[in-house]
């Protein structure tokens, strides 16, 4: 289900770029594919737009809900508009968040070069001292 950004733009919702830009992450930004970067844009915008989305329907629903004693009637008109509201709703899952990086195109050869430890006596092992 295709989603608008529409909702998160009025909201103020932040966009990906901004946010990896303003962290200090540009070379991630720099490998990200566009499906990965709409899959965490998609998250972002959910982030927002849900919880205002989810108020006012949830507000509809109550407006159109009136209680009679143990008696509850809905009114059909408000119960399609808290869920024609609902329409806006941007669905995520756990693994939303995630997306998987070639570790290898970020870093450089040298990150993957054996370093040559030094011992830790400073080679006071290797010396003698007189009596």
């Amino acid at each position: 289900m295709a989603y608008s950004r529409n909702r998160a733009i009025s909201l103020q919702a932040a966009t990906i770029g901004e946010v990896l830009g303003i962290a200090g992450f540009i070379p991630i930004l720099a490998q990200l594919t566009p499906a990965q970067r709409q899959k965490l844009q998609r998250y972002m915008d959910a982030a927002v737009v849900d919880p205002v989305v989810r108020n006012e329907s949830s507000a509809l629903y109550q407006k159109g809900t009136k209680y009679y004693g143990e008696l509850v009637v809905v009114d059909p008109e408000m119960k399609r508009r808290a869920q024609r509201v609902m329409g806006d709703f941007i669905p995520v899952s756990d693994l939303d968040d995630c997306v998987r990086l070639n570790f290898t195109q970020m870093l450089d050869a040298s990150a993957f070069t054996r370093r040559r430890r030094r011992p830790r006596d400073g080679g006071a092992s290797t010396r003698r001292r007189r009596p």
